[in-house]
Formats: structure tokens, C-alpha cells, sequence
């Protein structure tokens, strides 16, 4: 029954945070559009969604280190073929230290998971440099500690940079990073669905 009702009181506390880091986020926000929207008073929320944190995860990989060896060797040989046995001599040292950086890593190195920034999408109505009144939906970028905005970008924006960006280079879109999460709260919310342009 003790471990029950600490499980409980646990629960209380992480969710008493997570509502804290919410409305801590929000009134940012809301700080943020009374000093940048062409009319204040004009604002009109419609939706936040919840804090959500970005990751990032340092992990080992020799790659690296084998281009770099791979590099130095080719220019080895081609010193040697040029008789510049001195220089050749130098590059070969070079390449002895990369082996040792890469050993070393592979025994010393600890993968992390850190917090990369936490992200807030807010959509709201407000009148534009017209005074017509429009609807904004917007991806805010925080600090870790949640002490500052980073960033304020519209959210179809936002999507379509990161998801050219992400065929270009081949990787893999995932709901458990930004843009993946960005793109769903997109597809199932009509709030977080941009304005059609006038």
C-alpha cells in the first residue's frame, strides 16, 4: 500500500512539473506576441500544444577516424611516389595518431542522451499590418531551462525547410523528433493547421 501511494505522489509531482514547464512556456509566449504583434489587443488565443523536449544522442563511431586515415594514407602513397620521403614520414605519424585518438574513444567513450531545446506550437488570431484579423500558427524554440525563447517561426515554414531538408540528405523522418511531431500535430489537429493565404 506505501509503495502505491508514493507511486501516486510521484506521479503528482512529475505531472505538478510538467504543468509548471507548460505555463511557464506559455506566459513566454504570450510576453513575446504583446511586444511583436501589430496589435496586441488584438490577440486572441486559439491553442498551445504541450512542452515537447528535442533530444540529441552522442554515440561512437569510427567513421570519422577511418576517412581521416583513409585521407592520410592516399597522401602518403602519393608523397612517396613524388620521393618527398620526409613529408611521407609525417603524414604516416599522422595516421598512427588517428589509430590511437580511435582506440582510446572506443574504450573511454560513454553514449549520452541530452536535451537538445524544448518546443511549444501556439496558434492564435490576430490582426496583420492590414488590420485584418488572421490566423497565426507558430512553432516557439526554448532553452532547456526554459528561461527564453530561442525562436519563433511559422510552423508550415518550419515543415517544409526540415522536410526537404531531410529528403535531401536521406534520413529517416520520426515521431519522436521535432519535425516528425510537428508534422502530426499538423495532420490530426485543425488548429495547428496554417491559415490558407488571402
Amino acid at each position: 500500500m506505501k509503495r502505491f501511494i508514493f507511486a501516486l505522489m510521484t506521479a503528482g509531482i512529475l505531472l505538478g512539473c510538467q504543468k509548471s514547464d507548460q505555463a511557464v512556456a506559455e506566459k513566454l509566449i504570450y510576453d513575446y506576441l504583446q511586444t511583436n504583434l501589430n496589435n496586441p489587443q488584438s490577440y486572441k488565443p486559439i491553442k498551445f500544444s504541450e512542452v515537447f523536449t528535442d533530444y540529441y544522442n552522442t554515440y561512437y563511431s569510427e567513421d570519422s577516424y577511418k576517412e581521416n586515415i583513409k585521407k592520410f594514407a592516399t597522401a602518403r602513397d602519393s608523397l612517396i611516389k613524388l620521393g618527398q620521403t620526409q613529408k611521407a614520414a609525417e603524414v604516416l605519424k599522422a595516421i598512427d595518431d588517428e589509430r590511437q585518438k580511435m582506440e582510446y574513444d572506443r574504450e573511454h567513450f560513454v553514449s549520452e542522451i541530452a536535451v537538445d531545446a524544448l518546443y511549444v506550437i501556439h496558434s492564435y488570431r490576430a490582426e496583420s499590418e492590414t488590420g485584418a484579423v488572421k490566423k497565426y500558427v507558430y512553432l516557439y524554440r526554448f532553452d532547456t531551462e526554459l528561461t527564453e525563447m530561442i525562436q519563433a517561426e511559422p510552423l508550415d515554414s518550419y515543415i517544409k525547410y526540415w522536410k526537404e531538408d531531410a529528403e535531401f540528405f536521406g534520413r529517416t523522418i520520426n515521431d519522436d523528433d521535432v519535425l516528425g511531431w510537428a508534422i502530426k500535430k499538423v495532420e490530426t489537429d485543425n488548429d495547428f493547421k496554417p491559415a490558407i493565404a488571402d
